[in-house]
Order: C-alpha cells, then sequence, then structure tokens
C-alpha cells in the first residue's frame, strides 16, 4: 500500500466497508445465501480494511508527535530532540520550488504553516501567504546549545529567534514639543476657548484701611481650533506574531502620545 495521507486513508476504508456492504445486500436482494465466491471476497476486503487501520493508526500517532513537537515551544528534552529532527526534515527551498510550480508544499512545511497560521489567529492576525514558519520552530531554532541557530540544520537556514519583551514607555526619548514644556488636550471634538491671564496683577500699597485702587489683572480668552494629526508605523508580521500582545500595545500607546 502506497504511503496515502490521513485523509485518502480514511475514504479508502469506508469504501472497502462499502464494498462489504454492497456483496451482503446482493445476495438478500436475489433472496440467497452467501456464496463462497461472496465469503471469499468479503475476508479479502475486511483484510484490506484491517491493512488500513494499521496505516491509519501509525499515521494518527506520528501525527501527534509532530503536533506536539510543533507546539512544545520550550519542553521536555525529548521534545526537543523531536523538533530538531523535524528541522532536519525541513526542506525550505523544495517548499518555494513547490509552490512556484503551482503545488501545494507537503510534509514538515504543511504542518509547520498550520502552525504558524493558528498561532496568527491567536494574535488576532491572517496570514496570507502558503508557506509561513511557527514562532515555536523558530524559538527552538534560536536556543542555545545544541539546538542553536544553524545546529545540525542541513536543509534550513539558520533562523534566530526573537522574543519581544513587554515595552517600557518611560525609556522612549520625548518630543522636542514635551521637552519644551508642551502640553496637549486630548479630547477637543470642536472649537473650544480657553481662558488665559490677558494682564498679569500689580502689587499696590495702600496706608492702614485704605483700598487698594486697582490690581490691573484681566482675564481673558484663548479660540483653539483643533488639529488633526496621523501618525503611521510600519513593522513585520514576523514582529507581530513573536512579539504579540506586548508588541501591539506599545505601537498604540507611542501613537497615542505622539
Amino acid at each position: 500500500m502506497t504511503d496515502l495521507p490521513i485523509k485518502d486513508l480514511q475514504a479508502l476504508r469506508s469504501q472497502y466497508v462499502d464494498q462489504r456492504e454492497d456483496v451482503k445486500k446482493s445476495a438478500e436482494l436475489e433472496e440467497r445465501d452467501l456464496s463462497d465466491t461472496d465469503v471469499a471476497e468479503m475476508e479479502r476486503l475486511a483484510s484490506e480494511i484491517r491493512k488500513v487501520d494499521v496505516q491509519l493508526k501509525v499515521k494518527r500517532e506520528d501525527a501527534k508527535i509532530a503536533e506536539s513537537a510543533v507546539l512544545a515551544g520550550e519542553g521536555s528534552r525529548s521534545e526537543q530532540r523531536e523538533m530538531a529532527r523535524m528541522n532536519k526534515r525541513f526542506d525550505l527551498a523544495g517548499a518555494v520550488r513547490d509552490l512556484s510550480q503551482g503545488k501545494r508544499v507537503t510534509g514538515v512545511a504543511a504542518e509547520y504553516t498550520e502552525e504558524a497560521m493558528r498561532e496568527a489567529r491567536g494574535s488576532n492576525m491572517n496570514i496570507k501567504g502558503q508557506l509561513s514558519i511557527p514562532a515555536s520552530a523558530m524559538r527552538a531554532l534560536g536556543d542555545a546549545g545544541e539546538f542553536g541557530a544553524g545546529a545540525g540544520l542541513t536543509n534550513s537556514p539558520g533562523f534566530v529567534g526573537t522574543n519581544v519583551t513587554a515595552g517600557v514607555a518611560a525609556l522612549a526619548a520625548p518630543t522636542l514639543f514635551e521637552s519644551m514644556g508642551g502640553r496637549v488636550l486630548n479630547g477637543l471634538t470642536s472649537n473650544v476657548n480657553v481662558p488665559i491671564v490677558t494682564a498679569a496683577a500689580t502689587i499696590a500699597s495702600a496706608a492702614e484701611g485704605a483700598n487698594v485702587s486697582s490690581a490691573a489683572s484681566a482675564v481673558g480668552a484663548r479660540n483653539l481650533t483643533p488639529t488633526r494629526y496621523g501618525a503611521f508605523v510600519t513593522v513585520t508580521e514576523q514582529l507581530m506574531m513573536q512579539g504579540g500582545p506586548a508588541v501591539e500595545q506599545l505601537i498604540t500607546n507611542d501613537m497615542i502620545t505622539q
């Protein structure tokens, strides 16, 4: 039996089961007992079903091992070794060649791409490409030691994992406007009159019991017309996937501040 994917094996098993049912139904419609030929055919189909079941069991076990390796991140030593074996089997050039020829990626490349898409959906992102590498695989490639970048990788480039931590706003350089003591009024939606002192109060002296003639203080108003400013920032999907909400929040706060 050729090496078929799980979906095709399930379809083949269903086909054999239907054929066995057809043999029994044929005898029932003809109102006769099962002949020796019918029994032999049913035994042959049962043997084929058992072979498919064995293939399905092996395929499902392989899928569980691959999934645990991809999702492990920083799992046990055995899982890291399994990840290393998968990285050795990962043929990036071959996957790119298949895509350029209009084919679909298969093997480790397909498993990596599916996991990368799940990671992206977890960060409220969508990956449009047909080939991607999950952050868990890149972290494993970037770890120190025997699983470090480029260690034992025959078909893969030496990736370096990027673990982005939460940003510290206090470390951001203040703008020139902020350095000069400028203040920003947020939330204005229309013109506004802001009261200001147009003439500062003066100090005058008077004899005991007398009134000061005038402090010469005046309060006026300054009309402000709100001005809208826009800002944009360019980031890579790799940064957003590896940094997650921490990077997104840092960029959002920075744009609001600026």
